[in-house]
């Protein structure tokens, strides 16, 4: 039945000039879909920030935080990464886990890591470790590095080219305090938006897609994915 049903469909907008053939095919998506998500996610908006607003800011506890670096051509930029957990207002204790994949072909990358070590090891609570993968692995490869090895009872992914509000682990921990809560989507902005067309429109997919979306999404508890360059668990 579903066949016959398509098969009309087909035979339907195949027989009308472009511009109807055009409005048949992406109507059902938009009606049936992107619609009713659109307004699901502008819904969750208010809620969410209702949300917020009765929420308190105080921590329950302080669990022990692992935080996942996956670098490799980052070079330089990774120190504003690692600089930017380290100066953290949370006062529990962060444990960094650099992976620097393919650390034999990006040695900036493995020495810029290597630079900041002094650096986090003289701030309280905070503990630097380095894993230099000779042979490039991927993305999943450097993240089971650091799980053999993570000490902390959350565990967050990042990539080596992000920077975060000071108060980002506050309120990240924050969320956990609910026990039906496995993991948590971050908020991604991008930091060069005014820096060329393609940035500030990047910047807008970002709004659209992870600010609005995920943020509406949330307020119902049905985030349909975690952020593979900002995602806690």
């Amino acid at each position: 039945m579903i066949d016959s049903i398509y098969l009309a469909f087909i035979n339907i907008i195949t027989s009308h000039n472009s511009f109807l053939t055009f409005i048949l095919m992406f109507t059902p998506f938009i009606v049936f879909f992107e619609g009713p998500l659109q307004l699901i996610t502008m819904i969750g908006i208010f809620r969410f920030a209702k949300q917020q607003l009765a929420q308190s800011d105080l921590l329950t506890q302080l669990p022990h935080v692992s935080c996942c670096i996956t670098c490799y051509s980052e070079g330089k930029s990774v120190i504003n990464t690692i600089k930017s957990l380290t100066f953290q207002t949370y006062p529990g204790l962060i444990e960094i886990i650099a992976v620097v994949d393919g650390a034999l072909q990006n040695k900036d990358t493995l020495l810029a890591v290597q630079s900041c070590k002094e650096f986090v090891e003289n701030t309280t609570n905070r503990k630097l470790l380095i894993i230099p993968k000779w042979q490039r692995g991927g993305r999943v490869s450097s993240l089971n590095a650091a799980l053999k090895i993570a000490c902390g009872e959350i565990f967050m992914a990042l990539d080596g080219d992000t920077s975060f509000d000071n108060n980002m682990v506050v309120n990240a921990v924050k969320h956990f305090n609910n026990d039906n809560v496995v993991a948590v989507s971050g908020n991604l902005r991008v930091r060069n938006a005014s820096k060329s067309l393609a940035t500030r429109l990047q910047a807008l997919e970002y709004i659209l897609s992870i600010s609005a979306g995920k943020t509406g999404l949330s307020a119902f508890g049905i985030v349909n994915n975690i952020s593979g360059a900002f995602g806690v668990f």
